[in-house]
């Protein structure tokens, strides 16, 4: 979910670009590309271990 700041950031990429002549379509490809250069910067998640499913696979990781 988005946070205040981070909609202020992309209306504001919006506005910039509006004001600078940046054509129309682009302006959604700006506010993307600041969004992926965000996610980009968040640390990652580490991931928990897979569980095992069904009575096969039980047994075979019992067995190890």
């Amino acid at each position: 979910m988005l946070d205040l700041s981070m909609i202020r950031i992309y209306k504001a990429i919006v506005n910039y670009t509006a004001k600078q002549g940046y054509r129309a379509d682009l302006r959604r490809e700006a506010v993307a590309r600041a969004s992926a250069l965000r996610q980009a910067s968040q640390p990652k998640k580490d991931f928990p271990e897979k569980k095992v499913r069904g009575e096969k696979a039980k047994k075979v990781v019992e067995n190890e």
